[in-house]
C-alpha cells in the first residue's frame, strides 16, 4: 500500500529526495523565468535606450502610375514619419491611401519645401503654407476599425511629402500598422 500524499516523507532517505526535487524545481523555474522575460522601460518605451526615433522618414524614389506601397507603423503617440516622392509625369494628379488603420491617423500632402528640416516639428506641423491638402477625421467602421484616408489631388512635376501622425493618443497602439500607398497619374490630354 502506497503512503498517503501528505508531503511528509517517510524517514531520512525520503527527505533527501524531496530537497533534491525542491531544488531542481526552483532551478527550473527560475531559468524560465529568466529566458521568457521581456526587456522592460523604466522611462517608457520612447525614452529608452535604442528606442525607435521620435520620427522617421522614408523617401519612396519617383512615383508613376505602378505606384508605390509600403506597410509601416508609429513607434509612439509623438512620433510623425515623413514620406517624400518625386512627381516627373505631370501635370497631373497624386493619389495618397492610408488604411489598414486600427487608430485615426493625420495626413498631410506637402510641398517637399514646406517639410521643416527640423523632425520634431513634424508632429505639429499644420496644414499651412506649402500643404497641397489634408484628409479629414475619420469615422469608425464595423469591417476595418478606422476608415482608411485618401487623398486625390492635382500636382505638378516636382517633390512632395506625406506625413502621417497619429491623431488621438486614447486608441493608439504601437504595436499596430498602416498601409501607405503613393500612386500619381498623368493628366490626359483632352
Amino acid at each position: 500500500m502506497a503512503p498517503p500524499l501528505t508531503g511528509q516523507s517517510r524517514g531520512p532517505g525520503g527527505r533527501r529526495v524531496a530537497e533534491r526535487v525542491r531544488a531542481a524545481l526552483v532551478v527550473v523555474l527560475t531559468l524560465t523565468l529568466a529566458l521568457a522575460a521581456q526587456p522592460g522601460y523604466a522611462v517608457g518605451p520612447a525614452d529608452a535606450p535604442g528606442a525607435a526615433p521620435a520620427q522617421a522618414t522614408n523617401d519612396l524614389g519617383t512615383v508613376h502610375t505602378d505606384g508605390v506601397t509600403l506597410t509601416d507603423g508609429l513607434s509612439s503617440y509623438g512620433q510623425a514619419n515623413a514620406y517624400t516622392f518625386r512627381v516627373a509625369d505631370g501635370p497631373g494628379s497624386v493619389q495618397v491611401y492610408v488604411g489598414d488603420l486600427w487608430y485615426d491617423v493625420e495626413v498631410l500632402l506637402l510641398s517637399a519645401s514646406a517639410l521643416p528640416s527640423d523632425p520634431a516639428q513634424w508632429r505639429n506641423l499644420p496644414c499651412g503654407t506649402g500643404c497641397v491638402a489634408s484628409a479629414p477625421t475619420s469615422a469608425r467602421r464595423r469591417v476595418q476599425f478606422i476608415q482608411p484616408k485618401g487623398l486625390v489631388e492635382s500636382v505638378e512635376n516636382g517633390s512632395y511629402a506625406v506625413i502621417v501622425r497619429p491623431r488621438d493618443e486614447a486608441d493608439f497602439s504601437a504595436e499596430r500598422r498602416f498601409t501607405l500607398r503613393v500612386v500619381s497619374r498623368r493628366r490626359s490630354a483632352r
